[in-house]
């Protein structure tokens, strides 16, 4: 009898964790050619996971190879597919607070004019994604400067999401199969 009573409170005590909430805030800054990445997750206040990384713009490798052969495009069709899957992972996570501003210059005015509509346009289509793909709390919040006759950029986005535990160590579970299916696949090419 006690055996049973024991098992059913850590049965209780794993439902109750499982459906806890955890809550993780990543933050993109970009500063002309200096990107800095943070991400932080806690569970009930206390930081779980924290990484941090800056890189170089100049230094991300950009393969220069013809995307329209017939091969590539079934490469990118199978990706697009993969990555759809994916995404399905993320649908139960609800964005709490969004906010992208973006501070830039250009040395002709009518270029910044262009660019910082099209800025509008893009940060308008990934919001219609965001949309989409999760459940949004809060507005999400966009800022476009554009500086005229200088030259420079700085852009901050910060995303702060929450999700239950058991979802997040479904969608991580996920995650790694889908990095070691991409993994053997590049080693196979």
């Amino acid at each position: 009898m006690i055996w049973f009573i024991l098992s059913a409170v850590v049965l209780l005590l794993i439902i109750i964790f499982l459906v806890l909430p955890c809550k993780g805030d990543l933050t993109v800054q970009i500063q002309n050619n200096n990107c800095q990445l943070d991400i932080c997750v806690k569970v009930l206040g206390l930081t779980i996971y924290r990484q941090e990384k800056a890189f170089s713009l100049l230094q991300l490798d950009v393969e220069n190879t013809d995307v329209f052969q017939p091969e590539k495009i079934k490469k990118w069709k199978r990706v697009w597919k993969e990555k759809q899957q994916l995404f399905n992972c993320f649908s139960r996570m609800k964005i709490q607070q969004y906010s992208w501003d973006t501070k830039f210059g250009l040395p002709d005015a009518p270029d910044t004019a262009i660019v910082s509509s099209f800025l509008w346009m893009l940060k308008a289509f990934i919001h219609a994604l965001l949309d989409i793909q999760f459940t949004l709390k809060a507005t999400p919040k966009y800022e476009v400067k554009p500086y005229y006759h200088q030259t420079f950029l700085q852009s901050s986005m910060q995303c702060i999401f929450s999700m239950r535990i058991g979802q997040a160590i479904h969608t991580l579970i996920t995650l790694n199969k889908w990095k070691k299916k991409i993994t053997t696949d590049q080693e196979e090419n």
